[in-house]
Formats: C-alpha cells, sequence, structure tokens
C-alpha cells in the first residue's frame, strides 16, 4: 500500500524544494514557491518515515484547503452542462434527482460557438434547448430562408448578413459543393430540424437527414426517443427510418433494456403503447428491436447512420 497526495497549488507558497513531482528532500532548504496551478504528487510507502518536506507539504496543503473552503463559502456553484447530443428530460430529471443538480443543456455545432442555451437564472422547460445565444441572430426558417412563425417546424438557421456572426465558421476547406448547400440567401443552414415557442425558446426535432416521413406524417425521432426513456425498463435508445412499402417509412426503435429486464414481446407492445398514450398515435414505433449497446461515435454520439444502414 501506498499513500499519495496530490497537491494543486492556487497561489504561491514558500516551501521545501520541489523535483519536478518527485519526493520532497528532507533538508529544510526554503525556495521560490511552486507556480499556480502546479500539481505535486508525494508518495509515500507503508511504514516510512515521513521526511520533513513531505510533512510540511501536505500540512501546507490542508491549510491551504481550509483557507480556500473558507473565502468561497456560500460563491462557489458546480454547474453540470450537456452538449453533443439532445438530453431527454427523463434523464435530467433522473440525474437531478440522484446528483441534486440540474443538467444545463447547450446547443451548437462544429461548425460554430454555442448557439442556444438555457442559462442558469432561466426558466427551464423539460425538452427545451433553451434561447439563442448573444451575438446570434438565431431562427427557424423555411427552405428558402423566410422566417416561420413560433411553433412551425423548420430549419435552424444563423444569419449572416449584414455582419457575419463572430464565432461562425467561414466555410468548408476547398468545399465549394458543400458551402452553396449551407450558405444559401442571408443565411447559415444548420441542417436541424426545431420549433421555436412564443417565447424564444428552441425545441429539438432532429437532424433533416433522421426526419422520418411515415404515411406522410412527419415524425421527429427524438420526441419518440424521449418517450421510450421515459419507461422504467428503457436505458437507452436510438430511433430511425426504416424503409416500408405501404407507408415509406415507419418508426423503428432500439432499445437497451436496465439490467434487471428481460426483453420480450409482451414489453415491446407495452413499449409501443407508452409512446402512443405520451405523444400521438401516429408516432409509435412499429418495430422495436432489443440491443445489448449502440453503436456510438469515440465521443459517445449515437451512430444513427449506422442504424438506418442495416434497414436498408
Amino acid at each position: 500500500h501506498r499513500l499519495s497526495v496530490a497537491v494543486m497549488f492556487e497561489r504561491t507558497r514558500a516551501i521545501s524544494e520541489l523535483t519536478g513531482g518527485a519526493a520532497i528532500p528532507s533538508g529544510p532548504k526554503p525556495v521560490r514557491a511552486p507556480m499556480p496551478g502546479m500539481v505535486v504528487r508525494v508518495e509515500v510507502a507503508e511504514g516510512d518515515q515521513v521526511s520533513p518536506g513531505q510533512g510540511l507539504l501536505i500540512v501546507e496543503a490542508m491549510k491551504m484547503e481550509n483557507e480556500l473552503r473558507a473565502e468561497t463559502a456560500g460563491r462557489v456553484r458546480r454547474i453540470h452542462v450537456a452538449a453533443g447530443e439532445a438530453v431527454n428530460p427523463e434523464v435530467i430529471e433522473v440525474w437531478r434527482e440522484g446528483v441534486g443538480l440540474h443538467v444545463w443543456e447547450g446547443y451548437g455545432q462544429t461548425e460554430s460557438t454555442l448557439l442556444a442555451a438555457t442559462f442558469p437564472g432561466m426558466e427551464y422547460r423539460p425538452g427545451s434547448m433553451g434561447v439563442a445565444c448573444p451575438g446570434f441572430d438565431l431562427a427557424i426558417v423555411s427552405g428558402d430562408g423566410e422566417r416561420l412563425p413560433a411553433g412551425e417546424e423548420g430549419e435552424i438557421a444563423i444569419r449572416t448578413r449584414p455582419e457575419w456572426p463572430v464565432g461562425l465558421f467561414p466555410g468548408y476547406w476547398r468545399d465549394p459543393k458543400a458551402n452553396a448547400k449551407v450558405f444559401r440567401g442571408d443565411w447559415y443552414f444548420t441542417g436541424d430540424l426545431a420549433t421555436r415557442d412564443e417565447h424564444g425558446y428552441f425545441w429539438f426535432v432532429g437532424r433533416g437527414d433522421d426526419l422520418i416521413i411515415s404515411a406522410s406524417y412527419r415524425i421527429g425521432p427524438f420526441e419518440v426517443e424521449s418517450a421510450l426513456m421515459e419507461h422504467p425498463a428503457v436505458a437507452e435508445t436510438a430511433v430511425v427510418a426504416k424503409p416500408d412499402p405501404v407507408r415509406g417509412q415507419i418508426v423503428k426503435a432500439f432499445v437497451v433494456t436496465t439490467l434487471e429486464t428481460e426483453a420480450s414481446d409482451e414489453l415491446v407492445a407495452e413499449l409501443q403503447a407508452h409512446v402512443r398514450r405520451v405523444t400521438a398515435p401516429y408516432k409509435y414505433p412499429r418495430e422495436i428491436e432489443f440491443l445489448a449497446e449502440l453503436p456510438k461515435t469515440i465521443s459517445g454520439k449515437i451512430r444513427r447512420g449506422e442504424l438506418r444502414l442495416r434497414e436498408r
């Protein structure tokens, strides 16, 4: 067994000599204090005698921690944020119940900085990704760039005229075809579908290529996924379109169950009835397939494209 003490110096302080994070020499040789932010690790084997330098370092670290706690009492807040993938409201609620802190969502793209968010101090609306960030004219527009009224589904777009917003990329490198697709008229088209309510809150529907059109109904996979996540038997889920000769496409859900739940035909029927009840009759997944895990990217995003390819 070894005792390992890691110390983060938030300010300078004269202590014994530090040798690149190695053990502290026993000789009390005062030198310049470590730089702020420097991490020093001291390892002491069980039964070893602690040198004066090691003891001083540990004592100083404990004193410093107490001082910092007293100075920041009531002023330091821990905030949890989420970005990269829409977070289902059920997940946020479970996190709050288990950890005691709210998850503040943000929306942006690789091509931009943060575009929308629910900021601390604002009213939280379950399922919404928040309001536009300062500096961006963010809107829901039609395919020809016309602003759509509140409640109408369209594409999220950023106005690029008369001034280019700070934080938006200038274009794809040597790819005029891709640039022509996203930069049209006065707008940069994100490719994400959403609605905007009368209070300015944006509500994510899904990627444009994720949208499911079944018997002329437009169905956003995120709404169906959120409904499934509310069921206690569901740990994870992803919803995609599956080609269908009659309806054009149907809603198909891939589900990872919780550890204590067994997949069964009865569970399929139960999940379908649950989605019908909390969304709309035409939005329920006509097919449900149970998986041990969902395919994901290295950053943890669900690879919906891979799931769609399985159904072709």
